[in-house]
């Protein structure tokens, strides 16, 4: 029974050495700064075009015009690169308000029909 029992002992032993020797193969490679400065900056400009297209305003005008948020971030991660610079570049240029001239305009334009329907006197009559 003894000596069973040690066979036994022995066959696990061996079976559960050789099966757990197996190492898995690890691969590594270097990175140079240009590949991590691009991944890090990839990385960067996609951030900010998420966080700018998860603004409220713009994600109601996207989906007015049948615009699917989830979509529109599934292909930006589609783009190149170059692609997601220039989109970033071009949400920066985005007035915040819109134009300035436009808005002093529309001001001075609502001011005048006020004045001329008779609900305001801003422009002093003399």
């Amino acid at each position: 029974m003894k000596t069973r029992f040690n066979m036994f002992f022995a066959m696990v032993a061996s079976v559960t050495l050789v099966l757990g020797s197996t190492i898995g193969v690890a691969q590594g490679a270097m990175l140079d700064s240009a590949t991590l400065l691009s991944l890090e900056q990839r990385a960067q400009s996609m951030h900010n075009i998420e966080q700018a297209l998860s603004h409220d305003a713009l994600a109601r005008q996207m989906e007015a015009m049948g615009v699917d948020p989830a979509v529109v971030i599934e292909r930006m991660a589609q783009l190149t690169d170059d692609e997601l610079r220039v989109m970033e570049s071009r949400l920066n240029d985005l007035p915040a308000g819109g134009d300035v001239l436009a808005v002093i305009g529309i001001v001075f334009v609502v001011l005048l029909i006020l004045e001329l329907v008779g609900v305001i006197d801003i422009f002093k009559r003399a």
